[in-house]
């Protein structure tokens, strides 16, 4: 019997578990690999460890942004606004890095805010009718680039350069920069 070479979609997420249920199934119904953090075991990893080691494997993830908190502006503090929780913006900058736009994909519920920097990253919403299906399933199977042309990265830290260039796409990059960031001397 052949093995199958499925594609890994992370799925970030909040609080708003039928939004996360109704999302994995949908995607497994793709016939893609689902991965989900909280369904993984620890391994005695720290969370970010353990994060690092299953976002590594992704080829694309979903970003589910739910109202979970609310947030407002320091000069406005009274506008309270629905925001995600801050671990789904992290996540969602995580992998808009090292998947590159076209590796995310953000569903998203109406009336909660919205990141206002991350430009380029597809924003879906999370209608009642259940439309988003339909765009959710041509981005994630939409072909992606193998290798995404020569990444080049200088790094400057406290008066140190590293450059980094790889041809392996931005994962590649990301790991080099990793292991070049962690082997200066302070």
């Amino acid at each position: 019997m052949e093995e199958k070479d499925s594609q890994k979609v992370f799925i970030v997420h909040g609080h708003d578990e039928t939004a996360k249920f109704a999302v994995a199934r949908f995607v497994e119904r793709l016939d893609l690999d689902v991965v989900i953090l909280d369904e993984q075991s620890s391994e005695s990893l720290t969370i970010i460890e353990k994060f690092e080691k299953h976002a590594g494997s992704a080829d694309f993830a979903i970003v589910l942004i739910t109202p979970d908190d609310v947030g407002a502006s320091i000069e406005r503090k009274s506008d309270l606004k629905l925001r995600a929780r801050q671990n789904v913006i992290f996540e969602l900058g995580y992998f808009f890095h090292a998947l590159g736009r076209g590796g995310v994909c953000a569903l998203y519920k109406e009336g909660v805010e919205l990141p206002s920097d991350i430009y380029g990253v597809v924003y879906v919403l999370m209608d009642e009718f259940d439309a988003w299906q339909l765009t959710l399933a041509r981005e994630v199977k939409a072909p992606k680039p193998e290798g995404l042309g020569l990444c080049f990265v200088a790094v400057r830290v406290f008066e140190k350069t590293s450059y980094i260039c790889s041809t392996e796409g931005p994962k590649a990059a990301l790991k080099m920069f990793i292991a070049a960031f962690t082997s200066l001397s302070w």
